[in-house]
């Protein structure tokens, strides 16, 4: 998938990261991946929709480290290039594996949840097993509240101008043809 922009593409890599531990929380757990409750049941195998509906209450994982990678220097506008005739950026490899490392370095941190320290996969999996045994009537509820994001911001007004001129440039790129070219 491609976007406009320089945040979308880290947003849909970061989903697709997500996706990939969601499918197999899904797959350990047994459930049918195919037939989800909220996004539409299409039949074909690369749209499974109980994997989104159960990534979904997780999808600020990605946001706030798609973020972080932004606020730390992990991902900058060098690391973007125009290609193709859609005029999209794309990310570059090591990049990507740059984005990738943080991903999963999060991903193996621990929370607070249900009293102990867990990591997110752990949770997703638990997760699964929570909506399995609510699907089959051994639970009469389940919780996709918690845990909640702990949030503490710490921008700048430096940041806030790094972001304002890569979202006016990007806007610029979008409106304005440019020739495919990398940094």
């Amino acid at each position: 998938m491609t976007s406009r922009g320089l945040f979308n593409p880290c947003l849909n890599y970061a989903y697709g990261v997500m996706e990939g531990y969601v499918r197999r929380a899904i797959n350990i757990v047994g459930l049918e991946p195919l037939v989800g409750f909220l996004h539409e049941f299409t039949g074909s195998q690369t749209k499974e929709s109980l994997v989104y509906d159960l990534q979904e209450p997780f999808r600020w994982l990605g946001d706030i480290l798609t973020i972080e990678a932004f606020e730390s220097g992990v991902l900058d506008l060098r690391d973007f290039y125009f290609a193709g005739d859609d005029y999209r950026y794309r990310i570059e490899v090591s990049a990507k594996r740059r984005f990738l490392e943080l991903l999963k370095s999060r991903f193996n941190l621990c929370v607070k949840y249900k009293g102990r320290m867990w990591k997110w996969d752990t949770i997703l999996l638990n997760k699964a097993q929570e909506l399995a045994r609510f699907l089959l009537d051994k639970s009469k509820q389940i919780d996709f509240v918690e845990p909640r994001p702990s949030l503490q911001r710490s921008d700048t007004l430096d940041l806030r101008k790094r972001i304002l001129e890569q979202v006016i440039h990007s806007d610029v790129a979008d409106r304005v043809k440019l020739p495919c070219m990398r940094p």
